[in-house]
């Protein structure tokens, strides 16, 4: 009898450690079933963010590709104005120069064209031999030819119209 009891204690024993051990299989299964279902969560969560990603990346191209267009074609305004506001200067320039003409101006064409067109010191050169004028009445052969070899080849940079 004594037998019989220890036996069913050791059973019982037994049964209960199988059952925990059964209990913790079962606590560690749901566990991982968690974890699984977790680690999916974050898969679909890194998917999502990375569509995200690569649709803001596509929307940040079409700006840039739109930004770029907008500013080529504002580098082509500006130019064509800028060349229309040259055109009309160098208009001006052609109707002073003419009217210098008609009046004999000659040296004032010259300060003309070495002011638009001149380096500085052409353009000092020539305003000293217009000092040199308007107080000895006269420029010289030496200061005429000059003037005519250096500047007139700026002549050809007015437009005529």
């Amino acid at each position: 009898m004594t037998r019989l009891i220890g036996e069913s204690f050791t059973n019982q024993v037994l049964s209960n450690t199988l059952e925990q051990n059964k209990n913790i299989v079962l606590r560690k299964k749901i566990f991982i079933i968690n974890l699984e279902a977790e680690v999916k969560i974050l898969k679909d969560q890194k998917k999502s963010l990375l569509l995200k990603i690569k649709n803001k990346k596509s929307e940040i191209l079409e700006e840039k590709r739109v930004l770029e267009d907008w500013r080529k074609e504002t580098k082509k305004q500006e130019k064509l104005q800028d060349e229309k506001v040259k055109h009309y200067f160098k208009h001006l320039l052609w109707k002073e120069y003419k009217e210098n003409e008609k009046q004999n101006l000659h040296t004032e064409n010259f300060h003309l064209l070495a002011t638009h067109f001149g380096t500085e010191k052409q353009l000092k050169r020539v305003e000293e031999i217009m000092g040199h004028q308007k107080t000895k009445g006269y420029i010289t052969e030496t200061q005429s030819n000059w003037m005519y070899k250096t500047l007139n080849k700026h002549y050809s940079k007015l437009e005529k119209n």
